[in-house]
């Protein structure tokens, strides 16, 4: 490779890299509801826009649809939703909020 060409070539590839490694603007603005409470029976109370909501797996607030409580860790609980709004929506992991 000639030497004149290879700082050019080295900054094509790292700012394509930089491209895939950087969220997307939609990721970083999901409005998602926010967790309350998770209890050990699986109840999410969950909050989105104003309104909350005691969810028990497969009900839903909003767009969000509670798939499953899953328990990573020893009292660690997580709150899985799935966005169905749309053919390819997001998926959500939400831990509790801490007070």
């Amino acid at each position: 490779m000639n030497r004149n060409r290879f700082p050019i070539v080295l900054l094509t590839c790292l700012t394509g890299l930089s491209a895939l490694v950087q969220p997307r603007a939609s990721d970083a603005a999901i409005d998602s509801p926010g967790i309350v409470s998770i209890s050990s029976s699986g109840t999410v109370v969950a909050s989105w826009q104003g309104k909350q909501a005691a969810l028990q797996k497969g009900q839903s607030i909003g767009q969000w649809v509670l798939m499953a409580v899953a328990e990573p860790g020893p009292h660690r609980r997580l709150a899985v939703f799935e966005d169905f709004s749309q053919t390819n929506g997001h998926l959500l992991y939400s831990p509790m909020r801490r007070a």
